[in-house]
């Protein structure tokens, strides 16, 4: 932290987009979509995978993105998924 916050670092630090949380992403999306929760509400995210085999037909597929995709790329991706799977 103390590197962090030192003046002399300022400009020496980027931002890599390359590895993609695909929880972080539905929790985020779920946020996005949900209007209105009610208070008190814990969200966790729950990894339903079952294997490849087990995959519901209709479920999303997100590919990883390609080298100049963003996370903006992806989350776009998955909120497309996640209205088939809304019951």
């Amino acid at each position: 932290m103390r590197e962090a916050t030192d003046p002399e670092r300022d400009g020496w630090y980027e931002v890599n987009d390359e590895t993609v949380d695909y929880a972080q992403a539905a929790m985020e999306e779920y946020r996005r979509s949900t209007k209105e929760m009610e208070p008190g509400v814990r969200l966790r995210v729950v990894d339903t995978y079952e294997g490849e085999e087990a995959r519901p037909v209709d479920a999303r597929r997100v590919k990883p993105p390609e080298r100049d995709a963003g996370l903006a790329d992806v989350v776009g991706g998955l909120a497309a998924g996640l209205k088939g799977l809304q019951g």
